[in-house]
C-alpha cells in the first residue's frame, strides 16, 4: 500500500534540515572562527629577467592581509610567503605594468587585501663603467691634533646598474669620520653613488664596495731655526751677520717624530762669490714624516761686509784648568802673535784681552808636554795664521 507524502511533511523535513546545517555552521564557527593576518614589508622578488636587463624601479616590500579560519591562518608562515613579479615575457628595456603574485599560502586561506596588486615596472639596460671616485671627511681630530696626511689602495671601481639610473649618477664617493682620533688610523669607506642634487642612489652595485682610508694624524711643535751656509764669499769679504724674520718655524709631524727635533735645519744657503749683502727665502732639511707647519716663508738677511786683517802680538799666555796645587812652567821661548779677520767694525776691538791665548792643564800629570796654544775666538773672527802653535810646559804640584 503506498503513502502519500503531504506537502506539510516535506516543508517539516526541510526545516528540519536546515536548522541542522545552521546549528553545524553555529558549532564550527564558535570552534574555528574566521581570522585575518597581516604582513607588512613583504619583499618582491622580479624574477625571468632577462639577461641584460635590470629593474630600475623595485619595490622595498608591500603589505598583504590574508584571511582563514583560525587554523588554516594557524600555518602561515611568513618565510613560505613569496611576493613575485613574473618578467618572463619581457625582453627589452622600457615601461610595463604587472602583476604581483602571492605564492606560497596554505589551501583556504585567501588574500583580503595586498597594497599594490598591480605594480609598473620600469626596466632598463645593465651597463658596467669603470668610473673615479672621491674620499671625504666627516667629525673633527682630537684638539690639539692634525690632519698629515690621507691616502688609500689603488683600486679600479667600476659601477653596475641599469643605464637609466647611471647616466644620474653625478659621483660616486666614500666617507671616513675623523672624530675624536688622536693618533694614525685606517678605516674602510663604504662607497655610494649620488645624484647632482647629492641624493643617494640605491639601484647601483659599486665593486669594490669599499675602500680601504689610511690616516697620518700628528701633533705641531714651534722650533728654532738654524741657518746652515755653504761655499765662502768673495774673497776679502765675511759674513757678518744673520738676521731671520722669524726665529722659529712650526712644524709638524707625528708625535714620535717631532721628539727627536730640537731645531729645524735649513736647506744650505750658499754664500758663493758673495761680496754684498742679500736675502734668501729659506728651505728646511726636515726627517722624512716631518714637514713645515706654518704658511709664511722665512726669509734671511745675510750681511755682508768686507775684511780686514789685524795682528795681535802675546806678552803672556795664561793657564786653565789646573787642579790640586797643580802649576804649570813655561820653559820654551815666547813668540807668540796671529793674525785674524774680521769686518773692519770688530777688528778694532780686537786684542790680546778680547782674544785671550791659554793653555789648558787639565788632566796633566807631573812633567814636560808639549802642549798646543789655544784662543777665544768670537763670533765673525777668523784666525788665518799663528806664529807659534805648540809650546813646552813643565807641570809640577805645588
Amino acid at each position: 500500500m503506498k503513502t502519500k507524502i503531504g506537502r506539510e511533511q516535506i516543508l517539516r523535513a526541510l526545516l528540519s534540515l536546515f536548522l541542522a546545517f545552521f546549528l553545524w555552521v553555529s558549532a564550527t564557527a564558535n570552534t574555528d572562527p574566521v581570522k585575518t593576518v597581516r604582513f607588512t614589508n613583504l619583499p618582491v622578488e622580479y624574477i625571468n629577467v632577462s639577461e641584460g636587463l635590470v629593474v630600475d624601479n623595485p619595490l622595498e616590500g608591500i603589505t598583504v592581509r590574508f584571511s582563514g579560519t583560525a587554523t588554516k591562518i594557524s600555518k602561515i608562515n611568513r618565510a613560505d610567503i613569496r611576493a613575485v613579479v613574473d618578467l618572463g615575457s619581457i625582453t627589452r628595456s622600457g615601461e610595463y605594468t604587472l602583476e604581483v603574485v602571492i605564492e606560497g599560502l596554505p589551501e583556504y586561506v585567501s588574500i583580503s587585501e595586498i597594497s599594490d596588486k598591480y605594480v609598473l615596472v620600469r626596466v632598463g639596460n645593465v651597463i658596467n663603467t669603470a668610473t673615479d671616485f672621491e674620499l671625504e671627511s666627516t667629525g673633527s681630530l682630537a684638539p690639539g691634533c692634525i690632519l698629515l696626511d690621507t691616502y688609500y689602495d689603488d683600486v679600479q671601481v667600476s659601477v653596475i646598474g641599469s643605464d637609466n639610473v647611471t647616466e644620474t649618477i653625478a659621483v660616486i664617493k666614500g666617507y671616513y669620520g675623523l672624530s675624536g682620533q688622536n693618533t694614525s688610523f685606517s678605516e674602510e669607506a663604504v662607497l655610494a653613488a649620488y645624484d647632482g642634487n647629492g641624493k643617494k642612489i640605491d639601484n647601483v652595485t659599486i665593486s669594490p664596495s669599499s675602500v680601504e682610508v689610511y690616516v697620518t694624524v700628528g701633533q705641531t711643535r714651534m722650533v728654532p731655526i738654524n741657518v746652515v751656509l755653504e761655499d765662502e764669499p768673495a774673497e776679502g769679504f765675511t759674513v757678518n751677520g744673520i738676521t731671520l724674520s722669524s726665529p722659529d718655524i712650526l712644524i709638524a709631524g707625528e708625535s714620535y717624530l717631532l721628539d727627536e727635533i730640537s731645531k729645524a735645519d735649513t736647506v744650505p744657503v750658499s754664500l758663493a762669490g758673495a761680496s754684498q749683502s742679500f736675502d734668501a727665502v729659506l728651505g728646511f732639511d726636515l726627517p722624512e714624516g716631518v714637514s713645515v707647519y706654518s704658511q709664511d716663508d722665512v726669509v734671511a738677511h745675510i750681511t755682508i761686509d768686507r775684511v780686514s786683517t789685524k795682528t795681535i802680538v802675546y806678552n803672556s799666555v795664561q793657564f786653565r784648568n789646573s787642579s790640586g796645587g797643580t802649576t804649570g812652567i813655561i820653559t820654551d821661548e815666547l813668540d807668540v802673535a796671529i793674525t785674524v779677520m774680521a769686518n773692519a767694525e770688530m777688528l778694532d776691538g780686537l786684542n790680546e784681552d778680547t782674544i785671550p791665548a791659554f793653555i789648558d792643564l787639565s788632566g796633566l800629570e807631573e812633567g814636560e808636554h808639549e802642549l798646543t796654544i789655544q784662543y777665544d775666538i768670537p763670533d765673525g773672527v777668523t784666525i788665518i795664521d799663528t806664529t807659534q802653535k805648540t809650546v813646552i810646559v813643565t807641570v809640577r804640584n805645588e
